[in-house]
C-alpha cells in the first residue's frame, strides 16, 4: 500500500500499527524520514486462524499535520481443502524396473 508524502517537508514516521485479528504490518519502521514528493510501501498481509468475516485498521503515525493516517480493513477467512490419496500394492516378484502413476 503506497504511503505518499504530498507536502513540502520531510515526515518523520513516529510508529505504525494494525489492529484486527490476522493482520499485520511492515515496510515502514519507525524513525523513517520520507521526503516530499516521496512514498514508501506499506506492507500489510492478512492471515486468518479461522474463517468468516474481520474487520481492523492500519494507522502510522508521524509529524505530520494530519497524523496518524489510517485506513480501515477487512477480509474473510476461509476453509482450506486438502485432497490427497493413499496407494499402497503388493510389489511384485518379478523382475520389475519400476511403477509409473
Amino acid at each position: 500500500m503506497p504511503l505518499p508524502n504530498t507536502g513540502q517537508v520531510d515526515v518523520g514516521i513516529t510508529n505504525d500499527s494494525v489492529a484486527g485479528p490476522g493482520f499485520q504490518v511492515s515496510g515502514v519502521p519507525a524513525g523513517m524520514i520520507l521526503p516530499p514528493g516521496q512514498t514508501a510501501t506499506l506492507r500489510l498481509t492478512f492471515s486468518p486462524s479461522s474463517t468468516g468475516s474481520v474487520s481492523g485498521s492500519v494507522s502510522v503515525a508521524s509529524d505530520a499535520a494530519d497524523s496518524p493516517w489510517v485506513v480501515s480493513l477487512s477480509g474473510t477467512g476461509v476453509a482450506l481443502s486438502f485432497y490427497g490419496v493413499i496407494l499402497s500394492w503388493t510389489p511384485s516378484t518379478s523382475d520389475v524396473t519400476g511403477y509409473r502413476l
